[in-house]
C-alpha cells in the first residue's frame, strides 16, 4: 500500500503505512528504507536520519545484524543532501 501512495505522490500516505507496518514487523529493513525516503522527500532529512538509527538500532538489537549496504547508501545520499520535495532518487 504504501508504493502504491508513493507512486502517486502521497508521501505522507506513504510514511504512515510504513509507520503501522513497522509497528507489526520492527525488522523488516526494506520498510525502514522506505520510510527514510519517503520522509526525506518530504523535505523532513532530519526524521529520515532518525529513522535510520532506529533502524540500525532495531536491527542491531533483535538480529546482531547491520544495516545493508542498500540502506547504507540510501543513509550516505540522505546525511549528503539537501531536502527536496518530491525527489526521487
Amino acid at each position: 500500500m504504501a508504493y502504491l501512495y508513493a507512486t502517486l505522490g502521497m508521501y505522507q500516505e506513504a510514511a504512515q503505512q510504513c509507520r503501522k507496518a513497522l509497528v507489526r514487523q520492527p525488522c523488516r529493513e526494506g520498510i525502514h528504507r522506505a520510510l527514510m525516503g519517503y520522509l526525506w522527500r518530504m523535505g523532513r532529512r532530519d526524521e529520515a536520519l532518525a529513522q535510520f538509527r532506529a533502524c540500525a538500532q532495531v536491527l542491531s538489537r533483535e538480529l546482531d545484524a547491520e544495516p545493508s549496504p542498500e540502506t547504507m547508501q540510501l543513509y550516505q545520499h540522505i546525511l549528503q543532501s539537501q531536502p527536496a520535495r518530491l525527489h526521487h532518487l
